[in-house]
């Protein structure tokens, strides 16, 4: 098959796959969500080991949280899987390829990702009068929308910036949903889809700041 035939006869309901396809110059990385959904873009290929092991984290939180949404346990749906593939040659002839499965290759290294140092997370609190702030949370130190405004984005890069200098960007590692995404974008439910495209507008609004300090 070709490539792309690979892929598109490779995608699995109920599994969230990340699919790269190294074309001799980039990665071109395929991330399936656990209904079907394909989202696709490309990194150099010197960037793939770091960025495979941040989205991998990532992905892993985002299925534990999908998996307990309530409009999966009222479809009794099955358990979400996670896997890892490479676009291979088969080797029986010019442009013939195939899935090969390498989640094992990725586990140990995201399973490390998940306990280390460093890393950003985000949620949403609601305080007692009832306002709703953002907060990010690097080990243990919390950076909220309540003290920081609307310029709690610079004071994350900030954050990050003085303590992991030689950290080239900011990568989420664990996100909720706020209650006002939600109600806009996925109001029977989030899919990683949701989780990923939040991550992405989080990211943006980090990272601009960021390159301000170096």
């Amino acid at each position: 098959m070709l490539a792309q035939q690979a892929i598109t006869t490779g995608l699995k309901l109920n599994e969230i796959q990340v699919i790269m396809l190294d074309d001799g110059i980039r990665a071109r990385v395929y991330i399936s969500d656990e209904m079907g959904g394909t989202m696709c873009h490309s990194i150099s290929k010197e960037a793939w080991a770091t960025y495979s092991v941040k989205l991998g984290a990532f992905l892993s939180n985002a299925a534990s949280k999908i998996m307990a949404e309530p409009w999966r346990a009222k479809a009794k749906m099955p358990p979400i899987k996670f896997a890892f593939y490479h676009v291979d040659a088969t080797g029986t002839g010019p442009n013939q390829y195939s899935l090969v499965d390498v989640t094992m290759k990725y586990l140990q290294a995201i399973e490390n990702r998940e306990g280390a140092p460093g890393q950003v997370t985000f949620s949403e609190m609601k305080t007692k009068d009832g306002k709703r702030a953002l907060v990010f949370d690097i080990d243990g130190e919390k950076i909220t929308s309540l003290k920081h405004g609307s310029g709690v984005f610079a004071a994350v890069a900030a954050h990050c910036h003085a303590h992991q200098k030689a950290a080239g960007s900011i990568s989420l590692a664990y996100l909720s949903l706020p209650l006002d995404f939600r109600k806009k974008n996925c109001p029977r439910g989030a899919k990683t889809y949701h989780f990923l495209a939040y991550k992405n507008l989080l990211e943006r609004k980090l990272n601009e700041p960021l390159k301000t300090l170096k």
